[in-house]
């Protein structure tokens, strides 16, 4: 149901591999940290029908990220997958100097990936 390679609205780009419920591929990210972009990262995860769960790590930036999403099936075809993410990564120095606070270190946002090819 999740084979394929997908494309998010960020030019990220995700290859996935299904076996029941176990998902395996590679993931390419085009924005973030420098240390990561254009760089290809292993990504894992579990489906339970038409949702997942998806991680990956970026061991160079010391960070993670983790999808959950919903798959969608249009009449007319195509496949999309709704995900919302989260990152977590090292305290980021603040602007100005001052102690970084524990929840500067997680990002939350949503990603809509299109299946390209299967």
């Amino acid at each position: 149901m999740f084979n394929g390679t997908w494309i998010n609205e960020r030019g990220g780009a995700m290859v996935l591999h299904q076996r029941e419920d176990e998902i395996t591929g590679q993931y390419l990210t085009q924005i973030g940290n420098s240390a990561v972009v254009g760089k290809t990262h292993r990504i894992v995860g579990l489906a339970n029908g038409m949702t997942v769960g998806l991680v990956v790590a970026w061991p160079s930036a010391g960070s993670l990220t983790s999808w959950a999403g919903r798959l969608e099936l249009p009449a007319e075809g195509g496949a999309t997958l709704h995900t919302m993410w989260h990152l977590v990564r090292p305290a980021q120095a603040a602007d100005p100097a001052r102690e970084a606070e524990i929840w500067e270190s997680f990002l939350t946002n949503s990603s809509i990936f299109r299946r390209i090819s299967v």
